[in-house]
C-alpha cells in the first residue's frame, strides 16, 4: 500500500533513526514553530503505542503489579509531556 508520509511521520524518522531532536528534526525538514509544534501529539501517541509496550513488559519483570506499572508509566508520559511542552516553547 502506498501513501504518502505526513510531516510528523518524517520527523518522527528522523527523531528515532538519527537520534535527533524534536527541534532539529523539524529544522532539518525547513519547518519552525507550529509545524514543529504539531508534532507533539504524534511523538506522544508512538510513545504510547511502542515504547509502553516495551517498558510494561520490562516492569513486569521486575516483578511489579499491574497498578504499580500503571503509576509508573503515568509519571514517565507526564515527564515527556512536560520536556515536550518545554521544547517548543523555545522555537
Amino acid at each position: 500500500m502506498n501513501y504518502k508520509k505526513t510531516p510528523a511521520h518524517e520527523a518522527h524518522d528522523l527523531m528515532t533513526k538519527e537520534g535527533l531532536s524534536q527541534k532539529e528534526a523539524g529544522v532539518r525538514m525547513g519547518r519552525t514553530g507550529s509545524a514543529v509544534a504539531g508534532l507533539k501529539k504524534r511523538y506522544l501517541t508512538t510513545l504510547r503505542n511502542e515504547d509502553r509496550d516495551l517498558e510494561i513488559l520490562r516492569l513486569n519483570d521486575q516483578g511489579l503489579s499491574a497498578r504499580e506499572i500503571s503509576d509508573k508509566l503515568d509519571v514517565a508520559v507526564r515527564h515527556v509531556r512536560q520536556f515536550l511542552t518545554g521544547a517548543l516553547a523555545d522555537d
